[in-house]
């Protein structure tokens, strides 16, 4: 079944930090979310080994190789995975020790 193209519906770009729709643009011209709008991306490395320039165009961002041209943006993300890594927070240590509490069936009441 056929369905025709919405207004604004054939093409939503994701951010390429965390997936999220992207809103804005980096300095880059890279489609990036308000968290990331400030990062950039550096170091993305073609096959043949060399640094890609990250471009903006009318159809949206792509790289240049100085051996191989222009690559796709998604293609030279997927080459480089260990660059774009999910970023984790640490868990936050407390201070205060656990207590273990016991509860006996006849003080089960006051505590349900």
């Amino acid at each position: 079944m056929y369905l025709r193209k919405r207004y604004g519906e054939s093409r939503i770009d994701g951010c390429p930090f965390c997936g999220k729709p992207s809103t804005s643009k980096n300095s880059q011209g890279v489609p990036v979310c308000i968290a990331h709008k400030k990062l950039l991306l550096d170091g993305l490395r073609c096959v043949c080994g060399s640094f890609l320039d990250v471009m903006a165009g009318k159809w949206g961002a792509y790289c240049r190789c100085p051996k191989c041209g222009n690559v796709n943006f998604k293609r030279a993300l997927e080459m480089n995975p260990n660059l774009l890594k999910p970023q984790v927070p640490k868990p936050q240590k407390s201070s205060e020790k656990k207590k273990e509490v016991v509860i006996r069936s006849d003080e089960l009441h006051l505590y349900y």
